[in-house]
């Protein structure tokens, strides 16, 4: 009978921390769309930043 109510619970928290992670992730690769998309003047410092935002977007 425990296992009728705890199994169905702990379900729903792992799928709403699922949920979160998943939110996260996308904010975060909207976050770096957008600044890959800002105009910055700096060549050197603009290409480190792509570079690892690139390869953060990659995976």
């Amino acid at each position: 009978m425990e296992a009728a109510l705890v199994i169905p619970v702990l379900l729903l928290v792992f799928g709403s921390i699922m949920q979160k992670g998943i939110d996260l992730y996308t904010e975060t690769k909207e976050m770096t769309v957008e600044q890959m998309e800002e105009d910055d003047w700096d060549i050197v410092k603009e290409f480190n930043r792509r570079t690892f935002l690139e390869e953060i977007t990659e995976k």
